[in-house]
Formats: structure tokens, sequence, C-alpha cells
């Protein structure tokens, strides 16, 4: 779930808002979810040094023959993140809860009961073409009498997750490798040094060192654009004694 502080910002925001219901459980319950294919999506993501995301939370309403469409979008570190911020916050109480996020290579949209088409792939598209990575938009409708016909929804939920997103501060991202490297005795002191002239945020230690027999263990966060660069640093200093290698998702910690 969404942490204490993160909620109760989210909360705030949409407490500005007196005539919505009171927040409450997934909107899953009632509607099944649309997967989107992503080789069907609108717009294909390009790979890139860094990605842009939002800063934080952001809400806008966007009103339409009565309905109202309100938006909350917010940064997510994965797919799991966006489905907890999803479960959070629709509201059960309301017509449609319809999302869409953008996480990496996972993309998903829901239309929540909507025609198919007509809500959650909007959505998506408005994350596109902000060029927004590691997002998540939900928008709840809430009925105000008149039906839209599929393209005026479209462009409602299009409008409210577009609107909402283009008042967002936006924050870029570097994409990080976790690598670990073992060093021996002889060559702390010249490897630690490397490592600490770094500039900022472009090499993070992320973990206790582990002694071993050879040495010590050292894990580290590296921008992916140096990641290389590092490795070749650190042979040379060494003579090739060092070797910087790139973990992966399931060697992470907790060994």
């Amino acid at each position: 779930t969404l942490s204490g502080g993160r909620r109760r910002r989210v909360l705030v925001m949409l407490s500005r808002f007196p005539w919505r219901p009171a927040l409450s459980e997934l909107i899953g319950g009632r509607r099944g979810g649309v997967r989107c294919n992503p080789s069907r999506s609108p717009l294909r993501a390009r790979a890139q040094s860094f990605h842009t995301t939002l800063s934080e939370s952001q809400t806008y309403v966007h009103e339409a023959k009565k309905s109202r469409f309100v938006a909350v979008a917010s940064p997510v570190s994965s797919a799991e993140e966006a489905m907890e911020f999803v479960r959070d916050l629709g509201d059960s109480q309301a017509s449609h809860n319809c999302f869409a996020y953008k996480a990496g290579p996972a993309q998903r949209c829901s239309d929540d009961g909507e025609p198919s088409g007509s809500a959650g792939i909007p959505i998506l598209s408005a994350i596109e073409q902000e060029s927004l990575d590691y997002v998540v938009c939900l928008v709840i409708r809430y009925y105000g009498g008149t039906k839209l016909g599929k393209g005026g929804l479209a462009r409602a939920y299009g409008a409210a997750a577009r609107e909402c997103l283009k008042a967002a501060e936006r924050i870029q991202v570097r994409p990080k490798a976790r690598c670990e490297a073992t060093i021996g005795f002889d060559d702390i002191g010249a490897v630690f040094g490397m490592l600490d002239s770094r500039s900022s945020g472009e090499v993070t230690r992320c973990q206790e060192d582990r002694f071993v027999d050879e040495g010590v263990v050292v894990t580290v966060e590296v921008d992916e654009e140096v990641e290389r660069e590092l490795a070749g640093d650190l042979k040379r200093a060494t003579s090739g004694r060092v070797v910087l290698r790139r973990l992966e998702n399931n060697e992470d910690d907790g060994r």
C-alpha cells in the first residue's frame, strides 16, 4: 500500500473536491481491468539514457456534460506499486475507475466497464504523449446523467489525464545498475578512493560491505551510462584484479 505520508498528501488534494464520495476499495471487485497490448499502444517507447517522471502526485478535475472526471497521477517505481496506487485510491462508489500506467517495459490500462478503448487507451496515450515513464494515472468518473458516446468518453478521459500530467512537476531519473566487486585488501585504498572521487549520484554504496577471505565485497548502484567506464577504471587501477559485476534481480541483497 501507499506510505502513510504519501497517501495523506493525495487524500488532502482530493479533499478539495467536497462532492467526491469517500475513497474506498479497489475497482476490480466490480469490473475486470483490461490489459493493453503494448504492441498496439498508440506510441512506442524509445530507449534513452534517462526517463522523465513526476516529482509528486497531482490531481485535476475535468467536466463534460455534468460528468466529473477526477484524474490523479503519481510517480511509481514498478507495475506493482502502480496497482497499489489504483487499489488505494479507486472509489467503489464512482461510476467508473479507469487507469493506465507505464513502468519501463510494463504497461497496462483499464476501461473499467466503459466501452472498449474509450478510457484506458486515451489515458495511456496521454502518458506517452507527455514522454513520461514510471507513472500511473487514475481517472475516476462520476456520471452526470448524460451519455457521452465512445468518442466523447475518449476525449474526456484523455483530456483529464493530459491536463493532470501537464500540471505536474517533473524530474529526470537516470537508470541505475546494481553491481558488486570483490576487492583484495591491498587494493582497498585505491578502489575506495576512486569510488569516492566519482561525482555525486553517479556511484552510490547501497549496502553494508561484506568481508570474505579474499578481501571485501562492495555493492554499489551505478549510473548505467558510466558503468562500463567505471569497470574499465577499476581494472586498470588494479591490473585487472577488481572486476565490476552487474547483479541480477534475484541476486540482489539478502544473500
